[in-house]
C-alpha cells in the first residue's frame, strides 16, 4: 500500500506539472544545433534579466540583515548553478549536444530560481506545492509523510545541499517556514535532475 502511495504521488506530479525537456525548446524549433543554441541563449539571457529584476525587487523590500542573507543565498545558488550545469555539459561530452544541454540547464535553473525569489514575500504563494499537498491529503496521504519523502530526496550534488540549507535557513528567519517543508518544496519545484 505504501509503494502504491509513492507511485501515485509521482504519477500525480508528472501529470499535474509536466517538466518535459522539450518544453524548454518551445520557440527554438530548428534542424540546426547552432540555431537552437542561439535561441536557448536568448531565452537564458531573458530569464537571467527576469531573475535579476526579481532579486533587486526582493532586496529593496528587505532590511539590511536580510539583504546580506539573501545575497549569501544567491551566491550559493550561483555556485550550485555553475557547478551543476558544468557537470551536465561534461556528462554530454564535448559535441554540439553538450552545448545544448548546458544552455538548457542554465535556462531551467535560472527560471526555477526566479520563481523562488518571487516567492520570498510569502512562502504560501507557492500554490503548486501547497495545492498538491492538500490534494494528496484528500486521498489519505499525510502531509508530514509527503514532506518527509520529498525532503529526503537524495541529491549527491554538495552545492545543491549547501544552497538548500542556506535558502531554507533564510526562509525560516524571514517567514518562519519549517526547514524540512522548505527542503521538500525546493525538491518538488526543481525542473531538473
Amino acid at each position: 500500500m505504501r509503494m502504491l502511495g509513492v507511485i501515485f504521488i509521482v504519477a500525480f506530479c508528472v501529470i499535474q506539472f509536466p517538466a518535459a525537456a522539450d518544453e524548454v525548446l518551445i520557440g527554438c524549433e530548428s534542424s540546426r544545433n547552432s540555431d537552437i543554441l542561439a535561441c536557448l541563449e536568448k531565452k537564458r539571457v531573458l530569464a537571467d534579466k527576469a531573475l535579476n529584476y526579481e532579486y533587486k525587487s526582493a532586496m529593496a523590500r528587505l532590511n539590511g540583515e536580510n539583504q546580506i542573507d539573501l545575497r549569501n543565498v544567491q551566491r550559493k545558488w550561483i555556485h550550485f548553478r555553475d557547478k551543476f550545469c558544468l557537470s551536465v555539459r561534461k556528462e554530454n561530452g564535448m559535441g554540439a549536444e553538450a552545448g545544448l544541454e548546458y544552455s538548457r540547464c542554465l535556462y531551467r535553473i535560472t527560471l526555477d530560481r526566479k520563481l523562488e525569489v518571487q516567492q520570498l514575500a510569502s512562502v504560501l504563494s507557492d500554490e503548486k506545492f501547497y495545492s498538491s499537498i492538500i490534494a494528496l491529503g484528500r486521498i489519505g496521504i499525510e502531509r508530514a509523510q509527503l514532506i518527509e519523502k520529498l525532503a529526503a530526496l537524495d541529491n549527491d550534488v554538495i552545492e545543491w545541499r549547501e544552497y538548500v540549507a542556506a535558502h531554507c535557513d533564510f526562509m525560516s528567519a524571514l517567514s518562519g517556514e519549517n526547514a524540512k517543508a522548505c527542503n521538500a518544496r525546493l525538491n518538488f519545484n526543481r525542473s531538473y535532475q
